[in-house]
């Protein structure tokens, strides 16, 4: 363990910023995922403090001390430094895009460039960033990732004849290092099941570590049974990725992962299939030049926000986001409550219980504002939260600011068993969604539990929108605002009209069951009319292009 040795090197040079650093990298990882070290990410933040009180143009500990302010909810470092980050992230991005046209593709400029001062992951948590800056901050890290699998696999090249070869099936083939007890796998499991062998053959290739069946279940398991072939990727090389992929003669090569830490987008940068795409996971463009579609719908991807995105986009009749929620069996019925109390989950039983069930990374200072907005609106409510210990007091000291006290919050933990989140979810009476980033999974976990989420279309970015596009689907689209003002008053109605409050929930509860949000099936036959476009367009040696899938049903 390297925490005595960094400790040390502390204790020698107190003034090192780089060993003040490593000491609260350390630190801050240990927080992360030991719940039994408590005052790690305290001490962490405390270093980084530190180290910048010595050099305060120290870019990493700059970088670092603003992720951890995102991710841990610490509302008052934020906004302190986002006056010194944003300037020079903007910058550094501009600095590293190609000259000329933003449409222009990007060049090659350097084997390996600087990390950016804010990383992709975060930026689109970051609601001070632009579509368009995020959009660039998304370019050049695409541009990274051509640039490092240039580096690595300079001789590796592969050929796609022109007419294609020609299979009795399309040979479909899914790149994920999340097949397995995580939220994506946990999704998507159940489309594989789906696909109709006799026009699809499918691959699966896991790129992720394995894990054992968690609270999501054998996720890996019920992806291997129902795919036709499963190949483990782990400890291979980029190089032995691509090879294998090409030597399956994959025509479509889906990603699931785009540009969030773990993806294997290097593979894909050596284009070892004629089309690839990305579906599902991240919640924006992933701007690179080898990605040829990006599965969206009208909702996620409106006219307006196309420009902010270089794959060619294909439109999804009623939600892109495809889920398996409908093959799990609840072990309650929604409207007539479960065998299991409030009081069961430490939850009052006397209150209007709002709640945000994603990380508390996705929560900006304005969007906690709002939410205090609405806690004023309605006495006698609480606001549930799933927080980092460490970033608890930060959230109660700004809601004070607001005239909300303690007691107006209860603190949520993780659960051992999905089914007890669910019904956890259920207890809760409505769910508020976040902006820029708001809840995809837990989103679907909500609606799936017959609790109703109140949504806005207020921002462009893709990211924000999934929550739209699942109530639209549902036939609630009075649950979605398109102002701020709108949202709170929305919110505000649930909890003080119970007639339209009742009405909501049990439409919600009906509709699950019979409109396409949940429908697994469905989605995946409007996805194979989509593919099967995109193949024959291929075919017939057209470039990719725009697509709007058919409605299947009448």
């Amino acid at each position: 363990m390297a925490l005595p040795y960094l400790r040390r090197a502390v204790e020698l040079d107190g003034r090192s910023v780089e060993a003040l650093e490593y000491l609260a990298h350390e630190l801050f990882y240990i927080g992360g995922t030991h719940t039994d070290k408590p005052g790690y990410v305290e001490e962490a933040v405390e270093l980084w403090q530190k180290a910048l009180a010595i050099d305060a143009k120290h870019t990493l500990s700059l970088k670092s001390l603003y992720e951890c302010a995102v991710i841990v909810g610490l509302f008052d470092i934020r906004q302190q430094l986002i006056a010194t980050i944003l300037p020079s992230h903007e910058d550094n991005v501009q600095q590293r895009l190609p000259s000329g046209d933003a449409q222009e593709k990007p060049r090659l400029m350097r084997p390996f460039s600087q990390e950016l001062v804010i990383p992709i992951d975060i930026a689109v948590e970051v609601d001070e960033l632009s579509s368009q800056m995020l959009f660039d901050t998304a370019r050049v890290t695409a541009q990274d990732i051509v640039n490092r699998a240039n580096a690595m696999l300079p001789d590796l090249h592969f050929n796609h004849p022109r007419p294609p070869r020609k299979h009795n099936r399309i040979r479909l083939g899914y790149l994920s290092s999340w097949f397995k007890d995580h939220p994506v796998g946990f999704v998507i499991q159940k489309v594989f099941k789906f696909h109709d062998r006799e026009r699809f053959e499918v691959f699966c290739y896991s790129a992720g570590a394995h894990a054992s069946a968690g609270a999501l279940g054998d996720v890996r398991g019920t992806i291997r049974r129902d795919c036709e072939h499963f190949e483990d990727f782990v400890n291979r090389t980029y190089s032995d990725m691509a090879r294998k992929i090409y030597n399956d003669q994959i025509d479509i090569l889906v990603d699931l992962n785009g540009l969030y830490a773990g993806h294997k987008l290097e593979v894909l940068a050596k284009r070892p299939a004629p089309i690839q795409m990305h579906l599902h996971a991240f919640g924006h463009s992933t701007a690179a030049p080898f990605i040829d579609y990006f599965v969206a719908d009208p909702v996620t991807c409106p006219p307006e926000a196309r420009e902010f995105f270089t794959e060619n986009i294909m439109y999804m009749p009623d939600t892109y986001f495809v889920n398996s929620h409908r093959h799990l069996q609840l072990p309650f019925h929604p409207l007539n409550g479960t065998d299991r109390s409030r009081s069961f989950f430490k939850l009052p039983t006397d209150k209007f219980i709002f709640a945000s069930f994603g990380n508390v990374g996705k929560v900006t200072p304005a969007m906690f504002e709002r939410w205090m907005n609405i806690l004023r609106r309605v006495p006698n409510s609480v606001l549930w939260m799933r927080p980092w210990e460490s970033g608890k007091s930060a959230l109660v000291k700004r809601a004070a600011e607001a005239g909300i006290w303690p007691d107006r919050f209860v603190w949520g933990k993780y659960l051992d068993s999905y089914s007890e989140s669910l019904e956890r979810a259920n207890l809760v009476d409505v769910h508020l969604d976040t902006s820029p980033y708001g809840a995809h999974v837990t989103a679907a976990d909500s609606l799936w539990a017959g609790t109703p989420l109140v949504t806005s279309l207020t921002d462009l970015k893709l990211g924000s929108r999934v929550g739209a596009s699942l109530l639209k689907s549902l036939g609630l689209p009075e649950l979605v605002a398109h102002s701020w003002e709108e949202y709170e008053d929305i919110a505000v109605r649930l909890a003080s009209d119970h007639s339209f409050y009742r009405s909501v929930r049990e439409r919600l509860w009906q509709n699950r069951l019979t409109r396409p949000a949940f429908d697994t099936q469905l989605w995946v036959r409007h996805f194979e009319s989509g593919l099967e476009t995109v193949w024959k367009r291929h075919c017939d040696g057209l470039p990719p292009s725009d697509l709007v899938v058919k409605t299947l049903y009448a």
